[in-house]
């Protein structure tokens, strides 16, 4: 027999009848055979030829499950296990088949599908809907009539999302205005997150300018839109401009640079308002309208009292006792000047300057109408006298020429500095004004000591009680306690020009 085998095309050639008598491995499936004698084709199946165009039985032809679906190796019985039912619970048994698609009902009910559960009812508009355009943007209303695509602006007018229109709660650009109330839960707010200089202002009912963030030079201001520091406050014409309060017995304003701070605390009793120096107390005003201060006092105008006096721990007792003394008081601006000096030979020169260390020429630039009051001498019955102060200088001389022993003397004189020829208690002199009739009201001259008083929420701005600041009023008492009388403060006054 001779065959004829092309192994570039994997086909052999021969006779028909050499064909019957060659025998393939059964991995050679798939081979052909041109028979030269009838040319006809045959396939190789693995154990037979199978004519071109003929059959081949179900026997004769191998299977592998590579996904463990049956067990049979061959068609035969691989089909077999599907007639016997082996897919009965993966697939639609013949009771179970949609041969009756006509019913839909039924179908549903085979298929375990339950509409309005696991499955969408057919709907006219449900292919209106599948056919809109699906352009990024778009979203989908309904217009009455039928489910439309929408964008921008339509989109907006139909979701209620008008610029400019009742309840707002969209913008969409610079100029816009949102009307209605906005809150903001469950998150912060920051605004000018960039840092521009874009100022902010928030509008009282009266008060264009309630609160005002002027960006461009990182201040605030309230009441005002132009503020001149970092938080500026403006009350407009009511004289509180702020109120602090605390739940607690104390308010505190601290006042704080960068190594240390300064607390002003208002409080109940007798604890009224004082400043503190970090905790350390320098300055209280009482409830009683008293006032004290825990540290040195330095005035740099005029100091003007009803009463003065020194008041001290007792030097005797200084846990049970105090001590008060009253100051000196004199029609003049006097000053005293006194001191005790030795004589030698019945003579002795006082300088004043040196006596008390000052300066070279000051007891002369400071005074005016100075006299030696007093020279004494000291445990002894000798007489001395003084001569006229000359500069700073005076002289003390002796009865007895051969005295050596101390004098006591005593200088009086009056101011005569700048300072006290400046301020308005004393004349061109600089010599004090005992004497000055009380003040007329004059409306124009008393418009900064006018206060307005509001004796009820309910009164208006424009209703106020006016009220003058002012204790030197003609016709009312400085100190109206001190004569028996409960007057206040100047009320309803009748503006009237002294003739």
């Amino acid at each position: 027999m001779t065959v004829t085998r092309v192994h570039a095309r994997n086909d052999y050639f021969g006779t028909a009848a050499e064909r019957a008598g060659l025998s393939l491995p059964s991995d050679a499936v798939g081979t052909r055979y041109l028979s030269t004698d009838t040319s006809a084709w045959a396939v190789w199946t693995g154990s037979a030829w199978l004519a071109a165009g003929g059959t081949v039985a179900a026997a004769d032809v191998s299977i592998t499950d590579s996904g463990g679906y049956f067990t049979a190796t061959d068609v035969e019985a691989a089909l077999q296990e599907i007639a016997d039912g082996y897919f009965d619970d993966q697939y639609l048994l013949e009771s179970n088949n949609l041969s009756d698609l006509d019913n839909a009902a039924t179908a549903r009910t085979n298929l375990g599908l339950a509409i309005g559960t696991n499955v969408q009812a057919w709907d006219a508009q449900l292919d209106d809907i599948a056919a809109l355009a699906v352009t990024d943007g778009n979203i989908i209303v309904g217009d009455g009539a039928n489910w439309v695509a929408e964008s921008g602006a339509t989109a907006r007018t139909s979701l209620g999302l008008v610029a400019g229109g009742a309840g707002d709660i969209w913008v969409e650009k610079a100029g816009d205005t949102m009307t209605g109330a906005l809150t903001i839960d469950g998150g912060g707010l920051v605004v000018n997150e960039s840092g521009g200089d874009y100022d902010t202002r928030i509008e009282g009912d009266t008060d264009a300018n309630l609160v005002y963030v002027d960006a461009g030079n990182d201040r605030v201001g309230i009441g005002t839109s132009s503020p001149t520091h970092k938080f500026h406050m403006n009350s407009g014409t009511s004289d509180v401009v702020a109120k602090y309060e605390s739940t607690d017995q104390y308010a505190d304003y601290i006042f704080k640079d960068s190594t240390s701070y300064a607390i002003v605390r208002g409080g109940s009793g007798r604890q009224h308002f004082y400043v503190n120096s970090g905790y350390n107390e320098s300055f209280r005003l009482n409830a009683d309208k008293s006032a004290r201060f825990f540290d040195n006092l330095n005035i740099a105008g005029s100091l003007s009292k009803g009463s003065g006096s020194f008041y001290i721990d007792h030097p005797v007792d200084p846990k049970i006792k105090t001590l008060r003394y009253g100051f000196v008081e004199s029609p003049r601006y006097d000053l005293v000047h006194r001191g005790t000096i030795n004589l030698r030979d019945g003579f002795a020169v006082v300088d004043i300057d040196k006596a008390y260390g000052l300066t070279p020429g000051t007891f002369e630039a400071l005074v005016t109408n100075a006299a030696v009051m007093s020279v004494q001498a000291m445990d002894s019955y000798v007489r001395v006298k003084a001569s006229k102060i000359n500069g700073a200088c005076f002289e003390i001389e002796a009865e007895d020429e051969k005295f050596a022993g101390a004098v006591n003397w005593f200088v009086l004189a009056e101011r005569n500095d700048a300072y006290v020829k400046y301020t308005k208690e004393t004349n061109e002199n600089g010599t004090l004004i005992n004497e000055e009739d009380k003040i007329m009201p004059n409306e124009e001259a008393f418009a900064d000591r006018i206060k307005y008083v509001r004796d009820s929420k309910d009164i208006r701005q424009d209703e106020l009680e006016p009220v003058i600041d002012e204790p030197n009023i003609r016709g009312y008492y400085m100190h109206p306690e001190a004569f028996g009388s409960k007057q206040k403060l100047m009320r309803n006054v009748v503006w009237r020009m002294e003739k």
